[in-house]
């Protein structure tokens, strides 16, 4: 009796335990499916997170982003009063902006330019909930009495525009070549709006530089600084950079074409780009017809061979806008008696097609060398030697 009672209480805590253990197993299954349920769906907006979304950089660089980009609307810029706009947005996981709303209204023009700077900001640092970066809410306060930078009246498009329409740019600035690359600028704009102070931190060329500041000085009037809804002297200097490109072609191209070539890894961003299109001159019947007329009109002087004088004579000289030579410049010499002979034979050349700024026809310096060598059968009879350009 003892043995069957013994083994009735050995099968009765078996099966508590075989019970015990299937509610454990059950009980892990179920918090590994609560785990997956408790995800968050990749719709989800919170309002409240533990980590907030970020401007990139921090608070106040987005505050210098806003100032440097909100343009007060024509109507508000004599006399901004006091207010503000209040505006809701979600920063997705992608860090793009989305949903933007007015909460609180201030004008309707100047909520309207408040959203459109919001929506031109770069990618932003998204929220975080319990470790897993989601979509959240962000609420914005823009108010009318922080500081406004300076701005081109129209803004950056409008100024961009003036610079292309304005500065004379020449083929000849400089007698080293065509001048191209950053140019930086520096100036302060005064509370009526003129602009003072102007220097150039880093050029290119004198004359182009000296052109750009003329452009600079004869500026219209800019928006003046924003400080308490007053205009104010500009809080800090403002840097232009220009970037001047030259975008070289075989045809004319029309200055309002999209064709570009720029060397991208020179352009940064901020630039005002300043593309320049041009056409090469080129002789009549192209490089192969100017080989055949060389080899036939340059002379080798006597002298020079029989004192055995040989080597590149590099020469430099102006296309006109005519086609005409000018400006014959020896930059590399050889000897007298041959650099003399290259540059007579170079102005008796005829007329070459001009090149072309923006399709217009343009003065072009041409760089060109030019190899004197004696051969074995030449003799001091006047044979010249083989000339050709390189």
């Amino acid at each position: 009796m003892k043995l069957m009672k013994t083994k009735s209480l050995l099968l009765c805590l078996m099966m508590f335990a075989l019970l015990t253990t299937s509610a454990m197993s059950n009980t892990a299954e179920n918090r590994a499916q609560l785990f997956v349920i408790t995800e968050f769906p990749e719709d989800s907006v919170f309002k409240f997170v533990e980590k907030s979304p970020e401007f990139p950089g921090g608070g106040t660089v987005m505050l210098q982003y806003i100032s440097q980009n909100f343009q007060i609307p024509s109507s508000l810029r004599e006399n901004l009063p006091q207010g503000r706009v209040v505006l809701q947005f979600v920063v997705l996981k992608s860090g793009e902006i989305s949903n933007i709303e007015v909460l609180h209204s201030f004008d309707s023009e100047f909520d309207k330019e408040a959203v459109r700077v919001v929506e031109s900001m770069p990618l932003w640092i998204p929220g975080e909930r319990n470790g897993e970066i989601v979509n959240a809410e962000y609420t914005l306060q823009i108010r009318t009495d922080q500081y406004f930078a300076p701005q081109f009246l129209g803004g950056d498009l409008a100024l961009h525009q003036y610079l292309l329409e304005n500065i004379e740019y020449s083929p000849e600035s400089d007698k080293k070549g065509i001048p191209e690359g950053r140019m930086i600028l520096q100036f302060n704009v005064l509370k009526s709006g003129e602009i003072d102070s102007i220097k150039v931190i880093s050029g290119i060329a004198p004359i182009l530089d000296t052109e750009v500041v003329r452009v600079i000085e004869a500026m219209p009037n800019w928006i003046p600084a924003k400080q308490q809804g007053k205009s104010t002297d500009t809080q800090h200097i403002i840097l232009l950079p220009i970037n001047f490109q030259l975008v070289w072609s075989n045809e004319s191209i029309d200055s309002g074409s999209q064709k570009t070539d720029y060397r991208q890894e020179e352009i940064r961003p901020g630039d005002f780009i300043f593309p320049v299109f041009f056409k090469h001159p080129e002789f009549p019947g192209g490089n192969t017809a100017m080989m055949q007329w060389l080899s036939k009109n340059m002379s080798y002087p006597i002298t020079a061979q029989e004192d055995r004088v040989q080597g590149r004579v590099i020469c430099s000289f102006v296309v006109e806008k005519d086609g005409s030579i000018s400006d014959v410049e020896v930059i590399n010499s050889v000897h007298p008696i041959l650099d003399a002979a290259a540059v007579s034979t170079i102005m008796k050349m005829p007329l070459w097609s001009p090149g072309t700024q923006n399709g217009k026809p343009a003065r072009v310096r041409i760089t060109m060398p030019i190899v004197y060598r004696l051969q074995e059968s030449v003799v001091p009879t006047g044979r010249t030697s083989r000339t050709f350009f390189r």
